[in-house]
């Protein structure tokens, strides 16, 4: 993680995360069809998603800014 900023709007937080990763273990930023996402190489919207969910509670959708082909590092 290298940078995070939030702000509040209409009663929801919003975020802005800057962080960088090494793509060799996972088949690009953009989440898959089901099937792909229980193969050996997740996404990184995919993983980044889920984390979130066990830290937080609740359900939650990544936005990307850019993407990244599947081994890219």
């Amino acid at each position: 993680l290298l940078c995070w900023t939030y702000v509040r709007v209409l009663n929801m937080w919003k975020y802005s995360v800057l962080f960088s990763y090494v793509g060799t273990s996972f088949c690009g930023w953009q989440k898959q069809k089901l099937s792909a996402e229980v193969e050996d190489k997740p996404s990184i919207q995919f993983v980044f998603e889920k984390t979130l969910q066990r830290i937080t509670g609740e359900s939650c959708t990544i936005v990307g800014s850019g993407r990244t082909d599947a081994g890219v590092h």
